[in-house]
């Protein structure tokens, strides 16, 4: 599949795309997160993370 940029929108815990796409089920794709506006907030986007932040960053550490 070819590289593409997409305008979503967050909400509700989940990202919307504001074009259609076309995906097939279980597809998984990559996002840079480029907030617009001086409003944008991380509070809360990791939430959903079952790890202490001390595990998080040697997860993270792991990756890169």
């Amino acid at each position: 599949m070819e590289s593409r940029e997409l305008k979503l929108k967050y909400e509700n815990g989940r990202f919307i795309p504001l074009s259609s796409i076309d995906l097939k089920d279980g597809a998984i794709i990559e996002i840079e997160i480029i907030p617009e506006g001086k409003n944008f907030s991380w509070r809360g986007a990791l939430k959903n993370i079952k790890l202490s932040s001390t595990e998080l960053q040697h997860k993270i550490k792991e990756i890169w």
